[in-house]
């Protein structure tokens, strides 16, 4: 087995964030981009990824709002259920939303030493 790819990436391919079933949201603040979230539709369902709000914007409730705002267009959009993954920063945010935990993951991490291409 020939392992991992020596570079990875995450950057989607050109065009993807223009796809009619994907929709981002972005909350600024004096002209500085502080919060944003990203929806993925598939037939019946709809992914909420990419949430992030910058440390110091945190605590306004934009992760909330960008959150909303994308869970709407999900159900705008057709979906029926709305999902998503929560890191622990985020699990009480979306909670008080009214989202509910239905599993969680486990992960396995694989080691890996600094330059191995692995590390960011």
């Amino acid at each position: 087995m020939a392992g991992p790819p020596r570079q990875w990436s995450i950057s989607p391919r050109p065009g993807v964030l223009l796809a009619p079933n994907v929709a981002a949201v972005v909350a600024r603040a004096n002209g500085t981009a502080v919060s944003c979230a990203m929806l993925i539709q598939s037939g019946r369902a709809a992914g909420v990824y990419w949430v992030a709000t910058s440390a110091a914007a945190r605590n306004r409730g934009l992760g909330t709002l960008v959150t909303g705002a994308v869970v709407r267009l999900g159900f705008e959009y057709g979906a029926e259920v709305v999902v998503l993954q929560a890191t622990e920063l985020g699990a009480l945010v979306y909670q008080k939303m009214g989202f509910t935990a239905f599993t969680d993951y486990q992960r396995f991490l694989l080691p890996f030493s600094p330059g191995d291409g692995l590390s960011s």
